[in-house]
């Protein structure tokens, strides 16, 4: 599909003052810049910021071996002469050359006094009047002001002038590198007698003999001086002087086709000054001293190799690793410092072997420095198998401090690699980005939409509901408009202005990410974020090759590093702190593509998890998921679970505390007397009542029990159980106190059950039998078997090994990243055909193979991953049964027959106490009972059956509704657990003692008595004779109930 933008004019900016004749062309080799050429001979140029050109031309002196660069014009606006760089940057015209901050690239143009119309580029002395304390160019002081305190005159015949600052620095900056001639008190090369010729260390005592006038450079040529000898290409064995050992090599020289005397590096070894040594290692036996210029050459000096260990952190700077991480810049653009090296540092520090003399002290090193096979201390402290603790086998094998328990990692797709925990899925590609892809999987990652629709000439960016056509998005968002892309260093010379096509009223940007935020916040089309982009620095983007950098010049005259794109150039990078450039699609997409976060940190649409690090999208934040590693997502501040407990409220837990203890104290004393009563009985119908009695209060116990342990649970999590739920839910403890809840529970009810229907038939009974005997015993048992039985295995049945496919709803992978909170059986198989995309599924797994398989993921060093059930009671913190279920959890059918079971028993238990009260009032009848005494007793049991049938339909029948109505997904009554689960269901655990227990109502009696004496005394005060007849009849009534 093709979209072009409407009909535009795209012009050159005016930093350059452009014409129709003129174009942008790139100039210069080593570095190439952005110039203005107007005409065909491409020799003409614009001058930067004016409408003025000038041509160029270069004479080479083969008698002075030195370049003439001619301009016919010094632009007038231009004091750092950007009109300079890129020109005649061959051989010794170097442009570049000098490093100052005076100029854009170390050379100015300078117009001569003896002369009106002849211009001519310079950067250091001249015989004709530079640095002669006058002014001698025209159009600028630089002549004179490089050749202040600050700077130096190069000898010979450069034309050059340096910066103090250069001298001993270790680089050769004049051409035949006289600025590191004599450095700490050690001479190189020969400095001719009257100072104003320098013969190189690569010149002295060569085939051409000597170079001063009177040759007196050979004194330093003297055979009984000879250091040692060496190979070099020209002259086979060469003979090595003590004033080129360790000498600094030169890079720039014409009179030197070699920047080093020797070709094996023999004359860079021993160093007469310390200070050049970088390190000692063993050299065919001996101890031997490395110059810091021998290193990373691929001579074959140390035994060990060590001086060849080097990284190239940024092109085209090569260092030795024991140069990284150390708190020096040794690379122009400090990459050898940037937390891409050194994101993984060890907490304990040692002097390194690696210019040991320099360093200040002991610091800390990489990680994969450790037992590596190379000191890289300098008292071996990091090849000292004692100080680390190993982990793994082969090619897994690594390395940690402090002792610390080892862990498996997860295995690259494909093998090969590995990635420890901590790096797991943090959205930066370290399995060559397949990982990436497992971790959308597994943790329902939200992809980042990080692109816009470009036109077709990428003059125009388009947000997609912008485009043509999407009629309905338009009027949702607003008509769409033309907005020009702002950048921080507004109009750049030669870059092709790009525009935005967004809605015309500002919008939100928090959920807009990549090339989408940058160019929606850049147009000022966000109500919510600032464009994050910020003036880059000439010397960024490290990580950007050489050939692909272009350097052109904006409008705060600075220069500024663009991009060629099908003979246009455009702005597409973003410049990290660490100086490294990313494309604007990596810019606030979530993930830490600079290495040191700079790219998401001034982003509004993100969460930035406190301690792990990542960065998650604003809609993940407070949603129930656990996507940040440390749990901060969910459990920061800024989300109502932060404070969630589990036990939700005051009220409940106090509820918990008082139900329990009041359930545990008043079953035991049930307990004790009910047990003696049973065994003073002799008639086997009574001592079945009393068991079922005490089988009910041992489960009204076992609930006051449950109701004790989910309170100190509570107490124990206070406000650490946001972050502790999943280790709660998948805990045994948890899964005991749902087993015993369960348990509790059914043999209460069960109890009750048979305890109506014994009583019923109690009735029936014309001779009763003794309690005694034998059969007597076995029935007993019998009963006391199948009631604690059926209620252990109403309670186990979940929990059984061979049923987990049935009952087992989620694993749970403590500290293994990859996966957040608990994981289903789809999530398991999508994760599986994600990692191995030849895997496919026709039929759902159990979980032996689940976790056969997952178990593939990671490696088996250290007993390898295996997730923690979180069963049938992990459905919430209170740990009880799973009575609320949906059509589909798989466990419905079980949950819904125990609840079927429930209510059948509470009907039975209705139906038997409604026709216990018909049967006792015939038996009255029949018995000749008569007046007050029958109806007394009467009205007695049916108060107590009422109170026995209300108590278990406030319990169950509520319970059993919600769970229907949950089940037909009419409502979510998850979140009544905490109430079902310390007040509904346990209430009849306070209540059966009064109700099933005359010890409680004999307590009771007295209580009130007690009461009535008092009131008793007071009423005859007040009311006399009459008062006491009021006390008579309420005293009838109660002892009739």
């Amino acid at each position: 599909m093709r979209f072009d933008p409407p009909n535009r004019k795209t012009h050159l900016c005016t930093i350059f003052a452009g014409d129709s004749h003129c174009r942008a062309v790139e100039v210069g080799e080593s570095k190439r810049y952005l110039k203005e050429t107007c005409g065909e001979d491409g020799l003409t140029f614009r001058c930067p910021r004016s409408h003025l050109t000038y041509s160029t031309i270069v004479l080479f002196d083969d008698t002075h071996a030195t370049c003439n660069q001619h301009y016919t014009r010094a632009c007038p606006e231009d004091p750092k002469f950007y009109q300079a760089c890129g020109h005649f940057d061959q051989g010794r015209c170097l442009s570049d050359s000098v490093r100052s901050s005076l100029t854009f690239c170390g050379t100015f143009v300078c117009r001569r006094r003896a002369s009106k119309r002849s211009f001519r580029t310079t950067s250091g002395s001249d015989v004709e009047g530079l640095c002669d304390g006058k002014r001698t160019c025209r159009n600028t002081d630089l002549d004179e002001r490089m050749c202040s305190s600050n700077f130096t005159a190069c000898l010979n015949v450069d034309d050059r002038t340096i910066d103090t600052a250069s001298v001993c620095d270790g680089v050769c900056d004049c051409i035949d590198c006289e600025d590191e001639g004599v450095c700490n008190g050690h001479t190189y090369g020969f400095l001719c007698p009257g100072g104003h010729t320098y013969v190189s260390p690569q010149l002295l005592c060569g085939a051409a003999g000597g170079l001063c006038d009177q040759q007196q450079d050979l004194e330093a040529c003297q055979k009984t001086d000879i250091v040692r000898t060496c190979f070099h290409h020209l002259e086979g064995t060469r003979n090595v002087y003590p004033n080129q050992v360790c000498h600094v090599p030169n890079f720039i020289s014409l009179g030197s086709l070699d920047p080093y005397v020797c070709d094996d590096g023999l004359n860079q070894i021993n160093c007469s000054d310390p200070a050049r040594e970088v390190l000692r290692c063993v050299m065919g036996g001996y101890n031997t001293g490395i110059s810091q210029y021998a290193a990373c050459q691929g001579w074959d000096l140390c035994d060990d190799g060590y001086h060849n260990q080097c990284t190239e952190p940024e092109n085209g700077c090569l260092v030795h690793k024991g140069q990284l991480c150390d708190g020096r810049r040794d690379c122009p653009r400090g990459t050898d410092e940037a937390e891409i090296h050194c994101s993984l540092l060890t907490a304990s520090k040692c002097v390194r072997t690696f210019n040991a003399a320099q360093r200040s002290g002991a610091m800390p090193f990489p990680m994969l420095w450790i037992m590596d096979g190379f000191a890289d201390c300098i008292d071996g402290y990091d090849e000292d198998q004692s100080n680390w603790n190993q982990c793994g086998l082969g090619s897994l094998s690594r390395y940690s401090e402090g002792f610390k328990e080892c862990s498996d990692v997860f295995l690259c797709p494909g093998g090969g690699a590995f990635i420890q925990f901590s790096l797991l899925c943090d959205r930066v590609e370290s399995c060559s980005g397949e990982e990436n892809a497992v971790c959308e999987t597994s943790k329902s990652m939200v992809s980042s939409w990080s692109t816009v629709q470009r036109s077709s000439d990428g003059h125009t960016m388009f947000l997609y509901y912008c485009l043509g056509g999407l009629d309905t998005l338009h009027s949702l968002t607003g008509k769409c408009v033309l907005k020009p892309h702002r950048d921080p260093d507004g109009s750049i010379f030669g870059v092709t202005n790009v525009s935005t096509r967004v809605p015309a009223v500002r919008q939100s940007c928090k959920h807009s990410y990549g090339e989408l935020y940058v160019y929606l916040s850049c147009s000022d089309s966000c109500h919510d974020a600032k464009c994050p982009l910020v003036h880059p620095d000439q010397s960024s983007c490290t990580n950007v090759p050489k050939a692909e950098q272009v350097l052109t010049l904006t409008e705060h005259y600075t220069l500024r590093m663009v991009r060629r794109r099908r003979g246009e150039y455009f702005i597409h990078y973003f410049e990290c702190n660490n100086k490294r450039c990313i494309p604007y699609r990596n810019v606030c997409n979530l993930v830490n593509d600079c290495g040191d976060q700079s790219d998401e940190k001034s982003c509004t649409n993100h969460f930035f998890c406190i301690s792990s690090g990542e960065f998650v999208p604003l809609s993940s934040v407070c949603d129930g998921v656990m996507d940040c590693r440390d749990f901060s997502d969910e459990c920061g501040d800024q989300c109502p679970a932060s404070s969630q407990r589990l036990l939700k409220g005051v009220a409940i837990t106090g509820i918990a505390w008082t139900v329990g203890f009041l359930a545990v104290v008043l079953n035991c004393v049930v307990v004790v007397k009910t047990s003696r009563s049973f065994l003073r009985s002799e008639l086997l119908h009574h001592r079945m009542d009393k068991l079922l009695i005490i089988l009910l209060s041992l489960g009204d116990l076992f609930m006051g029990l449950y109701l004790l342990g989910i309170g100190l649970a509570n107490a124990v999590h206070a406000r650490g159980y946001c972050r502790a739920q999943y280790l709660w839910l998948s805990s045994g403890y948890c899964s005991v106190l749902g087993v015993i809840n369960a348990a509790a529970s059914q043999l209460s009810l069960f109890s009750m059950t048979a305890l109506s229907l014994s009583r019923l038939c109690n009735l029936k009974i014309l001779v009763p039998q003794q309690g005694d005997t034998r059969a007597a015993w076995l029935k007993l048992s019998s009963v006391f078997l199948f009631m604690v039985g059926s209620s252990l295995t109403v309670a186990l049945v979940p929990l059984l090994p061979a049923l987990e496919d049935y009952f087992v709803n989620s694993l749970y992978y403590e500290g293994v990243t990859l996966f957040s909170g608990p994981v289903d059986k789809a999530t398991h198989q999508a994760v599986l055909s994600t990692y191995n995309s030849r895997f496919r599924l026709s039929q759902a797994l159990s979980w032996a193979t689940l976790r056969r398989m997952t178990g593939h993921l990671f490696s088996r060093d250290y007993g390898g991953v295996t997730g923690t059930t979180v069963g049938f009671y992990g459905n919430d913190g209170v740990c009880i049964f799973k009575y609320l279920v949906t059509q589909s959890d798989p466990q419905h059918i079980y949950s819904l027959g125990v609840v079927l079971l429930n209510l059948v028993c509470f009907l039975v238990i209705t139906a038997c106490y409604v026709l216990l009260v018909r049967s006792v009032g015939r038996i009255s009848l029949l018995l000749g009972t008569k007046g007050p005494v029958r109806q007394r007793r009467q009205n007695k049991l049916h108060a107590k059956i009422t109170v026995i049938i209300a108590t278990d339909f406030a319990c169950w029948v509520p319970f059993i509704i919600v769970t229907i109505i949950h089940f037909k997904e009419v409502i979510d009554a998850s979140h009544f657990y905490p109430v079902f689960s310390t007040i509904m269901l346990p209430i009849n655990s306070v209540v059966n003692p009064l109700l099933y227990e005359k010890l409680f109502e004999d307590a009771f009696g007295h209580f009130f008595n007690t009461i009535r004496g008092k009131v008793r005394s007071s009423t005859t005060i007040f009311f006399g004779q009459k008062g006491e007849k009021i006390l008579a009849e309420s005293h009838t009534a109660v002892t009739e109930f």
